[in-house]
């Protein structure tokens, strides 16, 4: 089963400082927001670049593919994704 993902931050990885851990929210108004889309669309290349990897509602680990932007409002857009999300694991501010 898959949902959608908005990205609401990210922190240090606490094992490799080097890494980042990326944080998803159910919650569009809560994601992390872009003044332009193609600012946006940037970080959607990026996200796919560096391969996210989440735990999967259906065991096991799953990477991210196919980051979007959707546009919320003037100069708001936010970037989601489709995935295998455990719903426990996604912020719901």
């Amino acid at each position: 089963m898959t949902c959608k993902g908005y990205v609401s931050g990210w922190e240090d990885n606490k094992s490799d400082p080097l890494l980042k851990d990326y944080i998803f929210t159910s919650n569009p108004k809560s994601a992390v927001y872009y003044e332009s889309a193609g600012d946006a669309a940037t970080e959607c290349r990026f996200y796919e670049s560096v391969g996210i990897s989440i735990p999967s509602n259906e065991g096991g680990r799953h990477t991210l593919r196919g980051f979007k932007v959707e546009e919320l409002g003037p100069e708001r857009f936010v970037i989601c994704c489709e995935g295998p999300f455990i719903p426990k694991n996604l912020k719901r501010d």
